[in-house]
């Protein structure tokens, strides 16, 4: 945590890398929030573009930049510098409803207990996108559970409790993140309206998808030794 940095309940970490055709709108979305008392850590990962230069001003975003590690480190990068009590995430080419966070703090105020809270989502086409082989048809423009960083809105101390995202993963740390959180036993719960809209283009991680099958292969399987290791210590 940077301790010269103002206090906000919220810190928002947009990890940006070669977005120049949707930051504006990503981060438009976020200072365009019904609750405005939060910070937005913009983190640049070596971005070859002109992708700083379309990150609107505003006294509420930081930027850092830093040379190019990925996404999961970048995430913790914004993780180590956030200011507030409450953490959220936007990926560069999604963009929030503007009642997100007002929704999403409200239920934390209806139960103490809760540790994180989703939304629900939509994947949208972007421009002359078509649809990738790996999005179901069902999965456009319909209303599913946002099961990604972009919908989450955590507690701090979740990320004491179990960690930060693996770096070692390239396109599935977000769902081993999830898996953790589920293990650990941490509370949530999902607000029943669309508040994320999830851009889909051609440059989406997603579209790796030997490598995001193989990643998820792994998490799986760790998750399954970790239970085989607890069983052997429990007999």
């Amino acid at each position: 945590m940077d301790p010269t940095a103002d206090q906000s309940p919220v810190s928002v970490i947009l990890p940006l890398y070669n977005g120049e055709r949707f930051i504006r709108a990503s981060s438009a979305s976020v200072l365009g929030q019904t609750f405005s008392d939060f910070e937005l850590l913009i983190i640049d990962d070596g971005s070859t573009d002109n992708s700083l230069a379309h990150v609107p001003d505003d006294p509420r975003i930081r930027v850092f930049r830093r040379r190019n590690r990925g996404v999961a480190a970048t995430r913790n990068f914004g993780l180590e510098r956030a200011c507030g009590e409450f953490i959220a995430f936007i990926d560069q080419d999604d963009c929030w409803h503007p009642d997100k966070l007002q929704l999403q703090l409200q239920a934390f105020a209806h139960d103490p207990d809760l540790g994180y809270v989703l939304t629900m989502m939509q994947n949208r086409l972007q421009g002359d996108t078509q649809k990738p082989v790996w999005l179901k048809e069902e999965q456009v423009e319909k209303e599913q559970i946002g099961l990604l960083p972009s919908s989450l809105l955590a507690r701090r101390e979740v990320f004491s409790v179990i960690g930060d995202f693996d770096q070692s993963l390239t396109n599935a740390s977000d769902l081993d993140w999830f898996i953790r959180a589920d293990q650990a036993g941490i509370k949530r719960t999902i607000l029943k309206t669309v508040l994320v809209v999830r851009g889909i283009h051609e440059a989406n991680a997603s579209h790796a998808k030997k490598l995001s099958k193989r990643e998820t292969f792994m998490i799986l399987k760790r998750q399954i030794e970790a239970r085989k290791q607890e069983g052997t210590r429990e007999k």
